[in-house]
């Protein structure tokens, strides 16, 4: 984002380029004061633009930003959490301790409260607390001693217990600060690649998954900035089916749209001469999944080649020679529409 007295400087050196006197002005001069008004409002909304596309996008997000971009992919910011665990508490007489008595730390940084009352005598015995501060510094090893303001002689100790030794064992553990922006927006760039969202892939596994068995998916259709998916159904409520799939993983501000393919159905029919015919089953087979894979193949609105079909005949080992009855010519369907086999004829040269 720019400066006001950046946006003059330039539009001193556009005037300058253009070779227009108004370039000399100087500072405090009517001019000046009517540019530098200009340039106020331009960088006003620069500042503004640069507001929206931080917010509008992952990488730039910030706090409740980046929650609500989190949430278009049902991920939340991972919240705070105090730590838990035990204290080891000795008193030499009987002592009601009540829940929310606060223990401290030796420098005072680190509190805790007591889950619950409790009544202790002479003997030591093991007391759930929580940390009142959710950060990692509460993650106190075994063998820690806090300390009550209003019960100096009470000892306390963080342990749930003691090994065979008398040393305290278990320290406390489950405390974590709020995730910070940064790790936030790693772990949504992280799960985003890791599902591929937002990519040509993505969107065709969509589709894939959906039972349709031919789409296409055009970029930059039907204007720049769109991509269409066609596929091979005009039933209405698949195709709405299919549009919020692809809705839930194409990334955002992109726009699409789903439409039913325009199938150009063709008889195709071909002679040919085979080299022996002790084998025509299989021979036919094998030109017929070749042709039939053609079709399969062809993109959307690309012709059918006779000449290509002819050649697909021909190297299969066992045919001498070929020629096309039909189609008659090279046919080009609508540019929204594919070419699909309606018969299948080969007839054999005797």
């Amino acid at each position: 984002m720019r400066t006001i007295n950046q946006i003059i400087i330039r539009m001193k050196e556009a005037l300058s380029s253009l070779g227009s006197p108004l370039s000399r002005f100087s500072q405090y001069s009517n001019i000046y004061i009517l540019f530098r008004s200009i340039a106020s409002v331009i960088s006003e909304h620069e500042y503004l633009i640069d507001q929206y596309r931080r917010s509008t996008s992952i990488t730039l997000a910030e706090r409740d930003d980046l929650d609500v971009k989190a949430y278009d992919y049902s991920l939340f910011r991972r919240p705070a959490t105090p730590g838990s665990g035990f204290v080891l508490v000795t008193s030499n007489e009987i002592t009601q301790l009540s829940a929310g008595l606060i223990l401290s730390s030796a420098d005072g940084l680190v509190q805790f409260t007591l889950d619950d009352n409790y009544f202790v005598n002479n003997s030591e015995v093991a007391l759930p607390i929580t940390s009142i501060e959710r950060d990692y510094s509460v993650n106190l090893s075994a063998g820690t001693s806090l300390y009550s303001t209003f019960y100096p002689n009470i000892k306390f100790v963080i342990g749930q217990y003691r090994d065979s030794k008398g040393k305290p064992q278990i320290g406390i553990s489950g405390a974590y600060p709020e995730e910070s922006d940064d790790t936030f927006r790693q772990r949504i760039l992280f799960y985003l690649n890791s599902l591929e969202k937002g990519t040509y892939t993505a969107v065709y596994s969509t589709i894939l998954n959906s039972g349709i068995d031919r789409f296409y998916i055009k970029e930059h259709q039907p204007v720049t900035g769109y991509f269409t998916v066609f596929v091979n159904t005009s039933n209405e409520r698949k195709l709405r089916e299919i549009e919020e799939a692809i809705d839930s993983v194409k990334a955002l501000g992109v726009a699409f749209i789903v439409r039913p393919l325009e199938v150009v159905y063709l008889d195709v029919l071909l002679t040919v001469k085979l080299i022996n015919t002790s084998n025509i089953n299989s021979t036919v087979n094998a030109i017929r999944e070749k042709i039939i894979q053609y079709f399969n193949d062809l993109d959307l609105g690309q012709p059918v080649d006779r000449l290509a079909i002819k050649n697909l005949a021909l190297s299969v080992p066992n045919v001498s020679a070929c020629s096309i009855q039909s189609p008659s010519n090279v046919i080009s369907p609508n540019t929204l529409g594919v070419f699909a086999i309606n018969n299948l004829s080969i007839n054999i040269q005797s």
